[in-house]
């Protein structure tokens, strides 16, 4: 009986001990699923929140700009300093970053800004590590793009994906180079390097590499500059040594090179023309070429042939003229129509206003007709909606702000033919362009005086200084 009790006292203990370490038990389950979802959530958190509102490049660099005259003044606060540690990490500059957040992490009296300053700096390996991993596919990617625009592989470079921690892309880089040129191919030597370069990796080989690209491409005098620069700057033997031995190479044998970077040429017309379904016949066959054979005008006769029809294709073809041949004007101005016909205005008119400016007379006419066919057809489109008056003004003083004067065209015409100056009934064309000519002289003389007024360099003192005065009277006086 006794040890019948003391069994059953034994067995409410235990049930006792039993509840209270499942209690427990699920107390510290539950603690750990909330220390597991508050680290998921933090994970899951943004890691730049301060800046996370500001969506642009635009808007980066606003607050930027904002915050450093805050800095300036003395008065920016924590939180603005962490923002823009944020902003500049997102601009990958990083060592200003970490002497923003350096700070911060120390002095901060703000328990939130410390404690995001402390993660972030924490972070920064990471995203130096991912930014260097990422710019570096991001190259891999592009010079795989240029090999193919030549239609061929590059062997020893690996696919973006497939980039290794101990991946040397200089080396890699010299390598294909130099394969490139060994296989008539200089132009995709130089295109190869000059891509590396930009990504901010500043070898001197791939400088000397790029010399030597330039000189097979018939760019004696910057293939000799180049390697003269640099062996100004360099300290190294073996890169001297190799510098010395080119330069001699290229003084003695310059005919040699002469034809040989014809045949270079060449070859990359066809290679162009092959991309674009073009028959490559209007190019001689190799050992057709001599020193004689006019391959620059050939290609630049076809790209002008092309436009209209394909202007990717002339612009490809272009683009290997002025690779060969910087100075060409021509193949210039033409590169900026095939733009223009690729619906890129913007950069057509870059070349376009700079070449209007040129010492030759003939290119300087020509880009200057291509400026004005611009703007008159966009005034045209202005005229729909406005009076002829507006779009007048505007074609006008797009010229102005580019110190171009402003040429008559048959745009310009449709639109003067709507003032209520104009008589439409001559029968003569020749009096009838005097007159559009006098309409317009009228409006140029208008916005010029407009423009003087404005800068306050044409006063009022006068019945001729009046607004529009000038203007009226230049009909009469033709």
């Amino acid at each position: 009986m006794v040890q019948r009790v003391e069994g059953m006292i034994f067995d409410q203990v235990l049930a006792r001990f039993r509840h209270h370490t499942g209690k427990q038990s699920r107390r510290n389950n539950n603690k750990s699923k909330q220390v597991a979802s508050a680290t998921k959530a933090k994970l899951q958190r943004p890691l730049f929140q301060a800046s996370e509102h500001l969506n642009t490049t635009n808007n980066l660099n606003q607050a930027l700009q904002e915050i450093n005259k805050a800095v300036q003044n003395q008065t920016a606060t924590d939180q603005q300093l962490l923002l823009k540690a944020e902003i500049l990490l997102r601009k990958e500059k990083y060592r200003k970053a970490k002497g923003v957040l350096t700070e911060l992490s120390s002095q901060s009296k703000d328990q939130k800004t410390l404690n995001t300053s402390k993660h972030l700096l924490e972070q920064l390996p990471h995203l130096q590590q991912k930014a260097s991993h990422d710019k570096t596919r991001t190259l891999v990617s592009d010079l795989h793009n240029i090999a193919e625009t030549y239609q061929t592989k590059l062997s020893s470079l690996p696919a973006p994906d497939e980039l290794t921690p101990d991946f040397d892309i200089t080396l890699s880089i010299r390598r294909e180079s130099r394969l490139a040129r060994s296989s008539d191919l200089p132009g995709l030597s130089y295109d190869l390097i000059e891509r590396t370069l930009q990504s901010g990796d500043e070898s001197p080989w791939l400088f000397h590499d790029k010399a030597l690209s330039l000189n097979m491409m018939g760019q004696k005098q910057t293939a000799l500059k180049l390697l003269t620069d640099l062996k100004k700057i360099t300290g190294k033997e073996k890169l001297t040594q190799s510098i010395n031995k080119n330069i001699d190479a290229i003084q003695k044998n310059p005919k040699n090179y002469q034809l040989k970077s014809k045949l270079f040429f060449a070859k990359q017309v066809r290679i162009a023309a092959s991309r674009n379904h073009l028959d490559a016949d209007f190019i001689p066959e190799t050992s057709a070429i001599n020193q004689t054979t006019r391959v620059k005008f050939l290609a630049f006769r076809k790209a002008r042939a092309v436009l209209s029809d394909n202007p990717q294709a002339c612009l490809d073809l272009v683009d290997v003229i002025l690779a060969y041949f910087q100075g060409d004007l021509a193949a210039l101005l033409l590169r900026g129509e095939a733009l223009a016909a690729l619906k890129k205005p913007g950069a057509a008119m870059e070349i376009w206003t700079n070449l209007a400016r040129s010492d030759d007379k003939n290119i300087a006419q020509k880009a200057s007709e291509l400026v004005s066919q611009h703007f008159s057809r966009k005034a045209r489109a202005i005229s729909k909606n406005n009076s002829a008056d507006a779009a007048l003004a505007f074609f006008i003083k797009q010229h102005l702000k580019l110190n171009l004067v402003p040429m008559l065209n048959k745009d310009v015409k449709k639109i003067l033919e709507r003032l209520d100056g104009f008589d439409g009934t001559l029968n003569d064309p020749e009096l009838e362009h005097h007159q559009l000519q006098l309409l317009f002289n009228t409006q140029l003389i208008d916005c010029l005086e407009a423009q003087l007024r404005e800068q306050g360099r044409l006063g009022g003192t006068s019945p001729a200084q009046k607004p529009g005065a000038i203007g009226k009277t230049a009909p009469k006086a033709g």
